[in-house]
């Protein structure tokens, strides 16, 4: 595979050569010509990941065999296929879309960015070097066998991973989700990988509960759910999951007494909600 040396290899006789981009295995990114089906391979870094956009650092040598850098922003498209692998639709202007698989695992770091890491083999260093493309966003949990990651600054770009939560029942006082993901293909299930996320629950004056996420910079990102309350048989509170159109999303939440006693005034409403339906059912609240 002979290495591209210069964007313009491209480009004969003014013209862009007809072809495909190509992502493999090795996270090398070539060119396919077609024809003559000349594959050009790059020197290049995946530098940045916009929501319309792969931005990548491509190392050109001049004819007096210097090497310049230079940016090159290739337009499209990010989803997650039935692998949940992150893939890129390359937009060419012939309106057909060359598809990048990124065959390696992203993972949720410890500001909840989602990230992926990958090794790479430099043309120049003669070395295998350790990269990261890491996607600025927040995470959605509303959508039943969903797990959105939505990019920063556009709000219709998003990755949509299919799972569910790991377990139907969630205790509070451990302050996390851990949703599990699996992948399919042909029909037939893979391996599974759990994601976790880290924070505190909250129960707002609505009655709607909020789980709030330490995020980058010190920001704070909440996730909001609505809920349906009982009283279990030890007289903690379950709430059940609920989307934003009151749909359930398979999974309970199970919070102690103590935990509502330092929400005063949600517990406030809380324990009235609850009185009124323990009353229709002959039941007597001690709290």
């Amino acid at each position: 595979m002979p290495a591209l040396k210069n964007l313009n290899d491209l480009e004969r006789e003014g013209r862009r050569l007809a072809g495909k981009w190509n992502l493999d295995g090795r996270h090398r990114l070539s060119y396919l010509s077609d024809p003559p089906n000349e594959a050009f391979e790059l020197e290049a870094s995946l530098v940045a990941a916009e929501p319309d956009a792969l931005v990548v650092s491509i190392t050109e040598k001049q004819k007096n065999g210097k090497a310049v850098i230079s940016l090159a922003r290739l337009s499209g498209k990010w989803s997650a296929n039935e692998e949940n692998k992150i893939e890129f639709e390359v937009e060419r202007e012939s309106g057909r879309k060359d598809v990048l698989t990124f065959r390696g695992a992203w993972k949720v770091g410890e500001a909840h960015e989602l990230s992926y890491t990958y090794r790479r083999r430099s043309l120049e260093r003669k070395s295998t070097v350790i990269e990261t493309l890491t996607f600025k966003g927040w995470w959605d949990l509303s959508e039943k066998n969903r797990l959105t990651y939505t990019f920063e600054g556009d709000s219709n770009a998003a990755f949509r991973f299919r799972g569910a939560f790991q377990t139907p029942s969630i205790l509070a006082k451990k302050g996390e989700i851990r949703y599990q993901l699996g992948a399919e293909a042909g029909g037939r299930q893979g391996r599974f990988r759990t994601v976790t996320f880290f924070g505190k629950w909250k129960l707002s004056d609505q009655l709607d509960l909020e789980f709030e996420m330490e995020c980058a910079d010190g920001k704070k990102r909440v996730l909001r759910f609505g809920a349906e309350f009982q009283i279990t048989e030890d007289l903690s509170v379950t709430a059940r999951l609920t989307d934003p159109q009151r749909g359930p999303l398979g999974v309970e939440v199970v919070f102690n007494k103590e935990f509502l006693n330092g929400k005063a005034q949600a517990f406030v409403r809380l324990r009235k909600s609850l009185e009124e339906s323990a009353l229709e059912a002959g039941m007597t609240i001690p709290w």
